[in-house]
């Protein structure tokens, strides 16, 4: 995943919604994802059931999220 972050980042890409596969935040690296992203101006949001949406995750998404 932090692969496929740099190539966003390299592509210009504008956002990123994370979704799919199950609750997306349950990924164990998704906050070091979103600052990466983040850094390279890209827009984040995730569609998600909320129901891991607490600490590092939801201070990630209060920061960086739109």
């Amino acid at each position: 995943m932090l692969e496929i972050a740099d190539d966003l980042v390299a592509m210009r890409v504008k956002a990123v919604t994370f979704s799919g596969g199950g609750e997306p935040l349950i990924y164990p690296h998704l906050v070091e994802i979103i600052e990466r992203l983040e850094a390279a101006n890209i827009r984040i949001t995730a569609l998600s059931n909320r129901s891991q949406f607490k600490a590092k995750i939801a201070d990630a998404f209060a920061e960086y999220g739109t």
